[in-house]
């Protein structure tokens, strides 16, 4: 998440700040005197410190009204200087220096704000932006905790960007649940009723690029009326509503300590310490719940599960190695790769992950590197057959200053040394020995582990490729993940961990976390096959008659028996598993939705279609449901162009040509101007990497589609998300892939 995200803290969370201030968003600055004073005291002006400097407050707002916010900025220097160091004069300051981008000028007053306002929550909410924006060890998550307890709940505007700010560096961090929390908090504090849900939060818990247990932490474990604790346990849930989280983790701890085998103290402590990005706490407290026998099986797996994920990363690491060798004859060398049966050719736009500066030349070309020849054919290929992808050999030509090379990267996984002799066996008449060999990154250990690259034959059909890929894949993790040896099983393989007792919880665990990110790619894997292969219990089916579904963690609603399951029930689990994606259950309970015409009216075909395309499986399946969407709004008399450019990405990726300009030549023909048509259109063509030429221009899509760029970057890969009409678009979504995601200390 990096940068993207941690720039957003100085360019959307700070720079709000001011503008909130003057329209009023969350005070009212008209300057009645029964309106809040700015300087987040929660009291009205007239009773207020401000009561008697409310004429200097309206020359402050006019002048920043104007856009003049150096005039206003030393306006306010005058006051101050001249004795008014009010809160609010001194709040005003440093929301107009975050502003200016006067950072250092900004942490002095925030200093002098808190050395003569103490218990000023403003003060308190400012310094937390602070620390959140300086990328220190401090996060501003507990200067902020103290501003929230102090206000009580009577939030002033400036905590709602303090806690945007600390959200923001919260993932950056990796804090997913956390930061998902923050955001929760100040979506309540914008909107009481809890009606509305930012937009970032749901991008955030609907993201498959984050694990589903990370994106929704661990649900709440009731806690009962006549325990004798419950008083305690009220008061600190009292807390938690208005975000203080910091004081009820506190009380909850000393609850812990007293009643040590009550699971919903244990399941509410490790929730607010995750919520306050107190990972090691949590993990500990998340840990001591699995551990109390009351607590059924699965919800102390799921809690172990949850504990595995924040472990810090420590796990091993596989080196990415890089050989050099001279190079004789680069044109000799490329010549030859190119009729090499056993190396197949790249893109010419590739380059190594070793190149991060740009001044490099490109190389010459690059070609994967096989164990075996490649197949001209797939007809009648088994899967054995199939070349496996050894590394990837990148060849330079001559630099000013340096003689011509080849680059061999690869896993430093099984006989290094024999691949690279291998390699040069291969191609001793165009390469000399080995010059030089060094680390140029690393990668998880288990994804290296668990990775099958087959090259396929050229010939060889889309549907038959996704197929024999996904089954490759599936089949290689049920063979080699049980072999592999894990930090969270002691150094044990899961097979040998099945044997021990101790590890029981922790492998269950690790098996849940597996299933999980296989839901993220998605693949099509029945989650009781590998726990057949390792003699575990299999899961069994949920009866909505004895369970209450809606309280089930959403990773469980793929397992419901949905013959049994009322409308009510089907419409809620539903909705759910849309709002956090979970493949699974989208696709078992979408495919009831659609057998179901008394819930036509609440959910259209055409929006189960589109939800359950984004969890196909393949191309073709999504492809399937968007024809099935289409052909319902032809009979309906609605439109049916969103759903044919829906699959525009798709049948582009599968190389369906012909199918791909009919369905553009349809559009343009009987569709473009129907609202919002063309510019949707455009967006998905410049995505595929189509910019229209010079003659062209928003009326692009009405005649030919323009120059393709030659990008790897615009060309969806096998795992990028589906669009589907009323998604995010893919120019937003791009930087999301899905895949195996290895939480961090498994390996």
């Amino acid at each position: 998440m990096g940068r993207l995200w941690y720039d957003r803290v100085s360019k959307a969370g700070i720079l709000r700040v001011i503008r909130r201030f003057s329209q009023g968003e969350h005070y009212d600055m008209s300057l009645d005197p029964y309106a809040f004073c700015p300087c987040g005291s929660g009291n009205k002006i007239k009773f207020c410190c401000c009561a008697d400097v409310t004429s200097d407050l309206d020359r402050i707002i006019r002048t920043y009204e104007g856009e003049q916010r150096l005039a206003c900025l030393k306006q306010v220097d005058n006051l101050i200087r001249g004795g008014k160091d009010r809160a609010a004069f001194l709040s005003i300051k440093a929301r107009l220096e975050f502003e200016l981008d006067e950072l250092d000028k900004a942490e002095e007053t925030v200093k002098v704000f808190l050395d003569k306002y103490p218990e000023n929550p403003v003060a308190f909410g400012q310094s937390a932006t602070l620390e959140a924006m300086r990328g220190t060890e401090t996060d501003g998550v507990e200067t902020l905790q103290r501003a929230l307890e102090l206000c009580f709940g009577k939030i002033p505007a400036d905590l709602l960007d303090a806690l945007d700010a600390v959200a923001t560096r919260l993932l950056s961090d990796g804090k997913v649940i956390a930061a998902r929390s923050h955001w929760m908090l100040l979506a309540k504090f914008n909107d009481p009723t809890g009606e509305k849900i930012p937009e970032i939060v749901t991008e955030l818990i609907s993201s498959t690029s984050i694990p589903l247990l990370l994106r929704t932490g661990l649900f709440d474990f009731p806690a009962s009326e006549e325990a004798p604790w419950i008083e305690q346990f009220t008061e600190a849930m009292v807390d938690v509503s208005v975000g203080v989280w910091l004081s009820a983790a506190d009380k909850l701890t000393e609850m812990g300590k007293r009643f040590p085998q009550e699971p919903a103290i244990w399941n509410q402590l490790a929730n607010m310490r995750c919520a306050l990005g107190q990972n090691e706490a949590a993990i500990a407290a998340l840990r001591k719940f699995a551990a109390i026998k009351r607590v059924p099986l699965e919800s102390a797996v799921e809690a172990e599960a949850l504990a595995q994920m924040l472990v810090p990363d420590t796990g091993e690491k596989i080196d990415l190695h890089r050989a050099v060798f001279p190079v004789r004859d680069t044109e000799a060398l490329v010549e030859h790769l190119l009729s090499d049966q056993r190396a197949a050719r790249l893109p010419s736009d590739v380059r190594p992950t070793s190149d991060e500066d740009d001044d490099v030349p490109p190389p010459r070309a690059c070609f994967e590197i096989l164990d075996r020849p490649k197949l001209t054919t797939i007809s009648d290929a088994a899967d054995k057959d199939l070349p496996q992808v050894l590394g990837e050999l990148y060849v330079y030509g001559k630099e000013t200053d340096r003689d011509a090379r080849a680059e061999f990267i690869l896993p430093a996984l099984g006989s290094l040394n024999e691949r690279k002799a291998e390699l040069l066996e291969r191609l001793g008449d165009y390469l000399n020995s080995e010059e030089s060999n060094d680390t140029v990154g690393e990668v998880p250990g288990m994804a290296a582990q668990l990775d099958a690259r087959r090259r396929f034959p050229d010939d060889a059909p889309a549907d038959q490729l996704e197929q024999l890929n996904a089954k490759i894949h599936v089949e290689t993790i049920l063979q080699r993940w049980p072999q592999i040896a894990m930090k969270v099983l002691d150094g044990k393989t899961p097979a040998q961990a099945v044997t021990i007792p101790a590890l029981r919880k922790r492998l269950l665990a690790a098996v849940l976390r597996l299933e999980l990110a296989l839901e993220q790619i998605p693949r099509e894997f029945d989650p009781n096959r590998m726990r057949a292969k390792l003699g575990l219990p299999p899961y069994e089916s949920i009866d909505p008659w004895t369970e209450d579904i809606s309280k089930l963690p959403v990773w469980r609603l793929a397992r419901v028996d949905t013959v049994k399951i009322s409308d009510e029930q089907l419409a809620g689990a539903y909705r759910k598993a849309i709002l956090y994606g979970a493949t699974r259950a989208l696709r078992k309970l979408g495919e009831e939705l659609l057998a179901r015409e008394s819930l036509r009216e609440e959910f259209p075909i055409e929006l189960i279609c589109a939800t359950i395309s984004r969890a196909a499986y393949t191309t073709r399946e999504a492809i399937d449901y968007f024809d099935r969407a289409r052909q319902n709004a032809v009979s309906q008399g609605r439109s049916p162009a969103m759903w044919m450019i829906a699959q525009l990405p798709l049948r582009f990726r599968r190389g369906e040509v012909d199918e791909f300009e009919k369905l553009l030549e349809e559009i343009r023909l009987r569709y473009l101007d129907q609202p919002d048509v063309a510019e949707r259109l455009q967006q998905v063509l410049t995505q595929l990497g189509f910019v229209p030429t010079a003659e062209q221009s928003d009326a692009a899509v009405n005649s030919d589609l323009g120059e393709p760029v030659a990008s790897t970057e615009s060309q969806p890969s096998a795992s990028s998300e589906i669009w589907t009409p009323g998604s995010a678009s893919p120019a937003r979504r791009g930087g999301e892939k899905s895949g195996l995601w290895v939480p961090p200390g498994s390996e």
